[in-house]
């Protein structure tokens, strides 16, 4: 391994270069794939909130992917979720409508037979 200071070659598993001092490779923190667990809290954001895990999966694809994968599969299951109970609502108000105009002729029929 080199210095990418300096180029000078390093030692297997040396935190600094004995040449000029700067921090090697060895010495940098891997918090990125600490970070990237693919977390549980993250299918549920993305499930209440689908269209903020459509966003966060579209900027976490390469630099998180795990991350991104169950934002997305939330956020894809939230937008699902959503449009059933869409559905079932239209449903819904079409028959209350249907009912209301059904009762409203037959009322209309007994005041004309009266």
């Amino acid at each position: 391994m080199y210095c990418s200071h300096c180029g000078k070659e390093l030692t297997d598993g040396a935190y600094l270069c004995p040449n000029c001092g700067a921090l090697t490779q060895n010495n940098v923190p891997s918090n990125r794939a600490e970070k990237d667990s693919g977390s549980p809290v993250l299918i549920l954001l993305g499930l209440f909130f689908p269209v903020i895990g459509l966003i966060l999966l579209l900027i976490w694809k390469t630099a998180l992917p795990k991350s991104a994968k169950s934002v997305g599969i939330g956020a894809w299951i939230g937008l699902v979720m959503q449009v059933i109970l869409i559905a079932l609502y239209l449903v819904f108000i079409i028959g209350i409508i249907r009912d209301a105009y059904q009762t409203a002729m037959l009322f209309a029929s007994a005041i004309s037979m009266a």
